[in-house]
């Protein structure tokens, strides 16, 4: 079984500043977690019609098959984030600044590759995965941690097997037999910023989060998305080959 655990995240740099500056404690980030839920996330976990995801989780879903499903038509769309550099290494969005690591080379290494790379297959949404991502995102709101591991000492594949069962979708080869992976972006709450961080993986050795985005071998997802008490948001995607969903 294989499991991608990487994180990125693009720095908000006055919502990191006020919270290094305050130096918060468990009481200070429970309350800042409890705040943001009841205060902004409202809108953001509506659900959608007939859906398991929220509205914004599964605009999340659908970027990602967009970016899937057409790459090279993506490469265009991610040049929106290459204008916003008002540096080498600060981009501007909705008038916040954003320090990344590798500046905006990263931004053009990820269009290069969109616009070479072959389509696969969209996603199907899975409630399983969805919950089993959620449990991580209430974990950090919480508690305020960061990476793929909670507090309770699980990893994508433990909280996935809460909820379902890894299955093989086929037995063409060992490294097929039960794909998982789970990526995670910080700080933003749109889904296309949330899908252009992913891609672009800033600071990330190897680009896992854009590999798995564009892993043939997944076919079904979860997304949830919450509040982080460091980093304003988190969302995060689970991704499976095969998943035999728990009966309700």
């Amino acid at each position: 079984m294989e499991s991608i655990h990487r994180k990125t995240m693009m720095e908000k740099l006055p919502l990191r500043r006020a919270f290094l500056l305050l130096e918060p404690g468990p009481v200070v980030l429970l309350t800042t977690a409890v705040l943001l839920w009841t205060l902004f996330l409202p809108a953001a976990r509506e659900p959608a019609s007939g859906s398991f995801h929220s509205r914004l989780e599964d605009e999340v879903l659908a970027e990602i098959n967009r970016v899937r499903s057409d790459p090279r038509g993506y490469a265009e769309e991610l040049r929106w984030l290459r204008s916003s550099f008002r540096d080498r290494f600060t981009f501007v969005d909705d008038g916040v600044n954003y320090l990344t690591q590798e500046g905006v080379a990263a931004v053009d290494e990820a269009i290069a590759f969109l616009q070479e790379a072959r389509a696969v297959p969209v996603l199907a949404g899975s409630r399983g995965l969805a919950l089993a991502a959620r449990d991580l995102v209430l974990d950090q709101a919480l508690r305020g941690g960061t990476g793929h591991v909670a507090s309770d000492g699980s990893d994508p594949p433990r909280r996935m097997g809460r909820y379902g069962r890894l299955t093989p979708p086929h037995f063409l080869s060992q490294a097929d037999r039960a794909a998982a992976g789970e990526v995670i972006a910080y700080g933003r709450d749109r889904a296309q910023a949330i899908v252009a961080m992913l891609i672009v993986d800033d600071g990330v050795p190897g680009r896992g989060h854009r590999r798995a985005i564009f892993d043939h071998r997944f076919s079904l997802a979860g997304v949830a998305f919450g509040p982080h008490p460091l980093y304003g948001w988190t969302c995060v995607v689970d991704l499976a080959g095969a998943f035999r969903e728990n009966r309700r």
